[in-house]
């Protein structure tokens, strides 16, 4: 029952949001004025300057002006409010055995962090994209930082034509869609501790950690059909029994989402993944980029040691475990990372690698930020 009733909620709140955004330029039929005599446009006599030189012009206007709440995006979250709340208290009662009161209470949850967090993360993505003032390395930036996929199309796009694909628009509908529906999961799954740090949790999922949000909403389209998910609630993160994974007995993280994870919270296992959760709610952007960019520089050399060794796990020691992001989480849990590969290097020397790694992760986010705003 429950998997039936979250496939209806991903279509309704999907067609929502294809809806509003195709409704968002819709042109307005206006009676075009006939033409008067005193209608006519007269052009003004330029003053001449005192210097003999040219009359002085205002500045130009911001090339991106944004329209943060139009029409179609109020529509779309009053139907949002009303549809969540009605959708958290049914899946409460029906699916997970809520009490009337218990259902009532987690569909307040559900639908108020689910309006909130489209309304934050529209609002934080239009504040980036209206300082950028239509500069498409701004735009990129914004796409590769928040949400991945945008920033290779329009990184592709600007190549091809000079232009970017994905308009402003478009982009704040997709920040609405993955906040909405990140607000709705996390409230409906109760995971934020309101009396801890979930204050803090939650916001920065919406904002700061919308690249690993927008990843973990697919985590979640994808194991909602066959992972389990745990019963425990206030521990800012979700976590699948079962669900997607790249290898068998290892666990996946994106954002708040941690997928084939049995272990329950408190087990080193749990504890390395929550380590995750957090990197990418703290270093947003960063963490994601850098994490892939490693993997990225690594992986040629990772192929030429597995064709000399004729050992394929070369690959995984020189991508995976000697990533200095992973090498922070297996110090907090899940055990000794060293000892499993003999290309695994120690923990000083990763040590020694993290200081030039992360200094030149952090100049290179400040060079774009600057570059392109």
């Amino acid at each position: 029952m429950i998997k039936i009733l979250l496939t209806v909620t991903f279509l309704i709140v999907g067609s929502l949001s294809v809806f509003a955004f195709a409704n968002t330029n819709k042109p307005v039929n206006k009676p075009t004025p006939k033409p008067t005599a005193s209608s006519t446009p007269v052009k003004p006599t330029p003053k001449p300057t005192p210097s003999g030189g040219t009359t002085k012009r205002d500045p130009p206007a911001a090339a991106t002006q944004i329209d943060y709440f139009p029409m179609p995006a109020i529509i779309f979250f009053a139907i949002l409010s009303v549809m969540t709340f009605g959708m958290g208290i049914g899946l409460g009662i029906l699916a997970l055995g809520d009490a009337p009161a218990d259902g009532a209470l987690r569909g307040l949850e559900a639908s108020l962090l689910a309006v909130l967090g489209g309304i934050i993360a529209r609002v934080f993505i239009g504040l980036l994209l209206s300082a950028g003032k239509g500069s498409p390395a701004a735009e990129i930036a914004v796409g590769w930082g928040f949400f991945l996929f945008p920033g290779a199309v329009d990184t592709v796009a600007w190549l091809a034509n000079g232009k970017t694909a994905t308009t402003p628009e478009i982009m704040m509908w997709i920040a609405t869609f993955v906040g909405a529906f990140t607000g709705f999961m996390n409230g409906f799954w109760q995971i934020h501790d309101w009396k801890g740090i979930g204050w803090l949790a939650f916001p920065l999922d919406v904002t700061w950690g919308l690249a690993g949000a927008t990843t973990g909403s697919l985590l979640h389209i994808i194991n909602f059909a066959w992972a389990g998910h745990g019963g425990e609630t206030r521990y800012d993160a979700h976590r699948y029994s079962s669900g997607m994974r790249f290898k068998g007995t290892f666990a996946l993280t994106q954002g708040p989402v941690m997928s084939n994870l049995p272990d329950l919270p408190g087990a080193t296992l749990y504890s390395h993944e929550r380590t995750h959760v957090w990197q990418n709610r703290i270093f947003g952007p960063m963490f994601t980029l850098t994490y892939l960019g490693w993997m990225a520089v690594w992986a040629i050399p990772g192929i030429i040691a597995a064709i000399v060794t004729r050992d394929a796990e070369a690959i995984q020691s020189w991508c995976y475990y000697n990533n200095p992001w992973e090498t922070w989480a297996y110090i907090v849990g899940a055990g000794p990372r060293t000892g499993r590969h003999p290309l695994i290097w120690g923990d000083l020397v990763i040590l020694g690698l993290s200081i030039p790694f992360f200094a030149g992760a952090i100049t290179l986010m400040v060079w774009s930020a600057v570059t392109a705003w």
